[in-house]
């Protein structure tokens, strides 16, 4: 008999909870977004107004009647509690009815519209950069480091002990860093490396946020033998010769239709995500590397190229020599009069010069 009544008021109690639980609900939308900055101003209590919308918060009456409510408003950074606040509603939310709020109205330090405070409590930037001197030193510098923030939302009719229904609203957050060329080529402005097998593979370094919209996109120009990209001039001439979407991978390697002895130069970027790319998908910004560069010469080609190198070094002039000794080498092409030479035609032209007394200069 015992046992019987003992299940019989734990079930009149599970009832009574899940009563409680059906009075209410709360729901975030979107439940969670992902940035790579957010700035300390979109998360000010003291001027909520200056805050992007992030997200709306609706709460549901499921009850047919209507009554006053609590809500309790906590802010979390991944496993700490920064501040945590709680409102009494000042009016009754109607039967079957809906009421709705955004970020604006639960990041405050007063009490949102149509309710007061309880206990006196408000959320104070304070409370957030005293909770944790990592936290508050990246926010003293304009924004959030990595790391999660959870806004948590729970309600109950006032006459409730217990919070009945809550939702959580997430905002992730992963700075997409730097993007560095490893290979193939050199930083432009340096002696370009030469690449004589295709496929060529292409290889950087960046930090992987697991954000589908960090995809990066390379770009490789394409540029004469006479006319090499410089710092001055890449983004403005030669020609687009491959560009594409990547994964994080950070790698691309594709049979690409190289042309011998021309200059290719290529770099990664990246879309960069703030809370204002919410709502619209546009990235704020983008994230770029450097240029690196190379020039490509087919295997026969770079026979060539070493045989004019011995040639030039035979002409015996300082200036040719400090060259090749720095790691220039020969195109294997040979202009005069408007006309290029190549193979054994551009090796009689230079044989034509062995014994001459000869003026050279270096130009771009």
């Amino acid at each position: 008999m015992r046992r019987i009544i003992a299940t019989l008021c734990f079930v009149c109690l599970t009832l009574m909870h899940l009563s409680a639980q059906g009075a209410m609900s709360v729901q975030f939308t979107p439940p969670e977004i992902s940035l790579n900055i957010l700035n300390t101003s979109s998360f000010d209590p003291t001027d909520p107004a200056s805050q992007p919308v992030l997200a709306t918060l609706q709460i549901n009456n499921l009850e047919s009647e209507a009554y006053n409510y609590n809500m309790k408003v906590s802010v979390f950074w991944n496993s700490t509690e920064l501040v945590s606040t709680e409102f009494l509603s000042t009016s009754m939310i109607p039967l079957n009815g809906i009421v709705s709020f955004t970020n604006q109205d639960l990041i405050t330090d007063s009490a949102p519209g149509g309710f007061s405070s309880v206990g006196g409590t408000t959320m104070s930037l304070d409370a957030i950069l005293n909770s944790s001197n990592t936290l508050k030193n990246a926010l003293f510098a304009g924004y959030f480091p990595d790391g999660t923030i959870r806004i948590k939302v729970e309600v109950k009719p006032q006459e409730d002990t217990t919070y009945s229904a809550n939702a959580t609203f997430t905002i992730r957050i992963r700075n997409a860093g730097s993007i560095f060329p490893v290979l193939p080529g050199r930083l432009i402005g340096m002696n370009p490396s030469v690449q004589s097998t295709n496929p060529v593979s292409y290889l950087w370094n960046s930090i992987f946020t697991g954000f589908d919209f960090n995809d990066y996109t390379l770009l490789i120009k394409e540029f004469a033998p006479n006319s090499p990209p410089t710092q001055g001039n890449v983004n403005n001439t030669g020609s687009v010769f491959y560009i594409g979407n990547e994964p994080n991978s950070g790698t691309f390697s594709d049979y690409l239709p190289y042309q011998d002895n021309y200059y290719y130069a290529w770099k990664v970027f990246a879309g960069v995500y703030n809370e204002s790319s919410i709502g619209s998908g546009v990235a704020s910004g983008t994230l770029s590397s450097n240029w690196y560069v190379f020039r490509f010469q087919s295997d026969a080609n770079q026979d060539v190229a070493q045989e004019m190198t011995a040639m030039l070094n035979m002409l015996n002039n300082p200036l040719l020599r400090s060259l090749f000794s720095s790691g220039f080498t020969p195109t294997g092409t040979v202009f005069m009069d408007g006309r290029t030479y190549t193979g054994q035609e551009g090796m009689d032209l230079i044989g034509t010069l062995l014994g001459k007394e000869l003026k050279i200069e270096i130009s771009n």
